[in-house]
């Protein structure tokens, strides 16, 4: 071999090394930031679910109001508040009083 192939085999193996050592850099650049990414998807996969229960619940709740307010227009729902408030009866009732 002569002088000049050994120094440009060198150079070859450093350029070769060089190129290796950026390819493994951008590999654990890659491997870190789909770690994040992973952690971060974790976390909103939560709130999703969390929101998802959250918006049920109060799917759940706005059909109780919807029939309490059905309900409170009916006449027996104003029977029922006259009766328990302000002691009103109908005229045909006859109301039983405890002594004590």
């Amino acid at each position: 071999m002569t002088r000049r192939t050994f120094k440009t085999r060198r150079q070859n193996r450093f350029g070769m090394a060089l190129v290796g050592f950026v390819v493994l850099m951008i590999i654990a650049t890659v491997s870190f930031g789909s770690f994040r990414l992973k952690a971060k998807q974790d976390v909103y996969q939560a709130k999703i679910t969390e929101l998802e229960e959250q918006k049920a619940a109060e799917e759940k709740r706005t059909e109780e109001l919807e029939e309490l307010r059905r309900y409170t227009q009916t006449n027996a729902y104003i029977e029922e508040v006259a009766k328990e408030k302000l002691g009103l009866v109908h005229p045909d009732e006859i109301i039983f009083k405890i002594k004590r």
